[in-house]
């Protein structure tokens, strides 16, 4: 299913102006936050093989405010070693889905949760990569920026742009509690994290492992409720008559 994707996503498009904005923008809207999920260059652990669990399956919502469109998140079983997660920031926008790739890691003794985040808009060509460049050049915070460039080099030899996200999620009484890993505010930020972002996983892994990394787990928290098909296809009705 994978090759499927990428072989697809290689087939034509282009990558819009902002793409940097759209991706990392939508999923702090998808978190309620105004810090973006912090990217990572590469995956602390590979996927392996895991028990495959059904209760984390199918949709579930985030009503951001009254009268708005809400959050979707549609999880399906990717493989054995990982799901699939469509993040749907608009449902009647379902083009700008963001696609992420979820698998279990353990860090310091903490099961957390990776994941793998895909644009489906995001297709390189030359003057797309200038533009991506040109919107990196704007960022506020060095690191995420050099992160990505690092992303981008990768994504010249496979047509298809990602990078990598951590965090805390957990089932509780039929919800779906998300604690992602934020990019912490600028001065913050550039207390802690390396302007050009980390050499290698054994120095995300013991990034992760650290005090700031686990005040920065803990200090948000974002509840999903489980929802049926017919009641996704109702919300996104919200706000569709003027």
């Amino acid at each position: 299913m994978g090759s499927n994707l990428r072989r697809g996503f290689r087939a034509g498009g282009r990558l819009h102006l902002g793409t940097v904005g759209t991706v990392l923008g939508g999923l702090s809207l998808l978190l309620s936050a105004c810090a973006p999920p912090l990217p990572f260059s590469a995956p602390v652990a590979a996927p392996h093989k895991v028990a495959l669990k059904w209760s984390w399956l199918g949709f579930w919502v985030q009503v951001v405010k009254k009268g708005a469109p809400p959050i979707c998140a549609a999880v399906y079983p990717f493989s054995t070693r990982a799901d699939l997660v469509v993040l749907y920031l608009n449902l009647r926008q379902p083009l700008q889905a963001v696609l992420v790739k979820v698998w279990p890691v353990t860090v310091g003794g903490e099961r957390l949760m990776q994941g793998e985040v895909f644009s489906p808009d995001a297709f390189l060509t030359p003057a797309n990569a200038r533009t991506f460049n040109a919107d990196l050049s704007r960022g506020k915070v060095a690191y995420p920026s050099a992160v990505l460039r690092q992303r981008l080099a990768e994504a010249r030899r496979t047509g298809l742009l990602s990078y990598y996200v951590i965090g805390r999620i957990t089932l509780q009484g039929g919800q779906l509690i998300v604690q992602p890993l934020l990019v912490p505010g600028n001065q913050q930020a550039a207390n802690i994290l390396p302007a050009g972002g980390f050499v290698g996983v054994k120095a995300i892994r013991t990034f992760l492992k650290s005090p700031a990394a686990r005040t920065l787990l803990a200090s948000h928290r974002f509840t999903f409720q489980r929802a049926s098909f017919r009641q996704v296809e109702a919300l996104a009705k919200i706000g569709s008559k003027k």
